[in-house]
Order: C-alpha cells, then sequence, then structure tokens
C-alpha cells in the first residue's frame, strides 16, 4: 500500500498517469488541497493474505482520517473484478472530477495495456474502512 500526500512541489499519481485517448498526451493536474493518492494494493487470494490486506486497509484508512484528508484518490482496474467489488464495497466511487481513465505506458495485465479507472474515497468511506470487519 502507498499513500502519497499532495505537496505543492509533488505529483500524485493521478497526476503521472496519461489520459486514455488524449492526443496529444495529456495528463490531470489537482488543484485541491489536503488530498492524497492511494495505490498499489496488491494481495494473493488465501485467508493469511486477506486478513493481511483488511489490517494493511484499515491502517492506511487511519492514517488518511488521522491527517484529515478532503479527498483521496486511487485506481480500480475494471478487468480485476475482486479489486472492483473491493472499493465499491467499501464506498469507493469512481471519480466524478477525473472521470477519463488513465493509463502507464509500462503497465500491462495478461499482454493487454491497463486503464485504470480514478476513485475518489471520501471521508465516510475512510471511516467505513476503518471500522469494517469484512
Amino acid at each position: 500500500m502507498r499513500i502519497v500526500e499532495k505537496k505543492p512541489n509533488n505529483l500524485i499519481p493521478l497526476e503521472l498517469g496519461i489520459i486514455k485517448g488524449s492526443d496529444p498526451i495529456q495528463r490531470y493536474a489537482t488543484i485541491d488541497d489536503n488530498i492524497a493518492d492511494w495505490n498499489s494494493v496488491s494481495f494473493l487470494l488465501n485467508k493469511k493474505a486477506m486478513f493481511a490486506a483488511v489490517n494493511v486497509f484499515h491502517a492506511a484508512a487511519q492514517y488518511c482520517i488521522d491527517k484529515n484528508f478532503n479527498m483521496v484518490y486511487g485506481f480500480y482496474h475494471k478487468k480485476v473484478n475482486s479489486i472492483v467489488k473491493l472499493y465499491t464495497s467499501i464506498g469507493a466511487i469512481p471519480s466524478k472530477k477525473y472521470g477519463k481513465e488513465v493509463y502507464f505506458p509500462e503497465c500491462y495485465f495478461q499482454g493487454e495495456l491497463v486503464y485504470l479507472t480514478p476513485i475518489e474515497i471520501n471521508k465516510d468511506a475512510l471511516q467505513k474502512i476503518r471500522t469494517r470487519i469484512w
């Protein structure tokens, strides 16, 4: 799990992805204050890994709550149903502000370029994640 806090002199992953279909290449630029990007969730599909993933999600949500972020952004890959279900079950929604999919030229899944859906995890969703047992 990686949480990147937006600062005046850095880019969060949301700002690094290339917007699908843009020509010339375009990227998102965030101007909001007090936001973060939460990404790189990866775990095996077994009981031990699921227990670890739940603990990581709880800790990450608590960190975001403690930092009082106004919004936390992330991505999911629509072709990985388990990740989509996980994020939607905790209250993450496709971003309204950053509605187009993005990609990273070096990121492939099963031989295909990965298009990622930007998501928003608001404060209510963070509280839900923090208290959820699964």
